[in-house]
């Protein structure tokens, strides 16, 4: 299935273009694929004590640093930083469409491959652990559930996975749709939340 991902996804190439001397609004993530007979995709759950989406579940990944050379330099950077994962340790395959946050972030997805092997070291004072999902799991619709939650005294719901006790969903939801789509020709039609950022309408 490896080949089969890494064939779909060649009108995908990576870029690696000089980053803009004003990068404050730019981040990068990594969605990584343990190179298995039934691929698994890898997940972080976000440390309790962050200021920012404490305990939501994500992909490895962050701001751009003012070292950094371009994106994929984010990605790789912050991979190691969060799980311990060397850069010559993943073979980076693809870049997916960027994503805007409800905070006006835009993220970069990279999707990447990396072998049964390889160890994880999370950073605890950013990651909780580390827990991996076969693909297979996204293709049941009985694991499509919506998230409930509260903005501003207000209850909103979000479309999104259910894996044992975690809940995938926001800005992780739509790149993992993405990835489905255009790498295992899904053909998942994104379902409506209940609320439209500024920049949908």
């Amino acid at each position: 299935m490896i080949q089969a991902i890494k064939q779909q996804l060649t009108h995908s190439p990576i870029e690696r273009a000089p980053l803009p001397e004003d990068h404050s609004k730019l981040s990068a993530v990594f969605l990584l694929l343990r190179n298995t007979p039934e691929p698994e995709i890898l997940f972080v759950q976000r440390a309790q004590t962050l200021r920012h989406h404490p305990g939501e579940i994500g992909f490895p990944g962050g701001k751009v640093d003012a070292l950094d050379r371009h994106l994929l330099d984010t990605a790789h950077r912050e991979v190691e930083e969060e799980i311990g994962i060397a850069a010559n340790r993943i073979e980076a395959i693809a870049q997916l469409r960027k994503q805007r946050t409800r905070y006006g972030l835009w993220v970069t997805p990279f999707v990447g491959i990396i072998e049964p092997e390889v160890d994880f070291a999370p950073d605890q004072s950013e990651i909780d652990h580390v827990f991996s999902v076969s693909v297979n799991h996204f293709f049941n619709v009985d694991h499509r559930r919506y998230k409930h939650v509260t903005y501003r005294h207000i209850p909103l719901k979000f479309p999104g996975y259910t894996y044992q006790n975690h809940h995938i969903w926001g800005l992780t939801h739509r790149v993992l749709v993405d990835f489905l789509n255009e790498g295992l020709n899904a053909k998942l039609t994104p379902r409506p939340s209940s609320i439209r950022w500024p920049w949908q309408k």
